[in-house]
């Protein structure tokens, strides 16, 4: 049965980071939102594979992939991308900085936190494991950011060209 701590902490997990974007403005979530909506599917297939293979166990009992790995994706994992693609992209190397810092807080310092309120712990894989299983994603959220604001600017420089010419 689900425990009460585990259901208070998914409606945590989920509405603070949605309700932190109401910061962020309208503007960068347009912006970066394409981005990291796919990385947030990319993501629910990897907690999939992931839970196939057991290399995280959750507590509570009957398994639920709705209740258990989908509230992380759902919950911190878009708005902190968007929050990460609004504080770095155009710097790579400080992209990076940030994403290892979330990546390690996340992977060293909430998952023990998770398996001492007993949420969930690690089963088959160790911290720094886990760390890069979430790590490598970054780099693709920065491909995928790229790849959209070349197509974005190819769009809008049609758009003009289009204009001028019927002007």
């Amino acid at each position: 049965m689900t425990s009460k701590r585990h259901v208070v902490f998914n409606f945590a997990m989920i509405l603070i980071p949605w309700f932190s974007l109401r910061f962020i403005g309208k503007r960068h979530i347009k912006r970066f939102f394409f981005a990291s909506f796919i990385i947030f599917l990319f993501e629910v297939i990897n907690h999939l594979y992931g839970r196939k293979r057991k290399w995280w166990k959750f507590y509570d009992k009957p398994k639920s992939f709705l209740r258990d790995e989908f509230p992380f994706d759902i919950g911190p994992y878009m708005p902190i991308s968007m929050w990460i693609l609004k504080h770095s992209y155009g710097n790579f190397k400080k992209f990076v900085g940030l994403n290892v810092l979330a990546n390690a807080l996340f992977a060293f310092l909430f998952l023990p936190f998770l398996k001492k309120i007993k949420i969930a712990r690690l089963h088959k894989l160790t911290y720094f494991q886990f760390f890069l299983y979430i790590h490598y994603k970054a780099y693709l959220l920065y491909g995928l950011q790229v790849l959209y604001e070349k197509f974005r600017l190819r769009k809008r420089g049609g758009e003009k060209t289009q204009l001028a010419e019927e002007g």
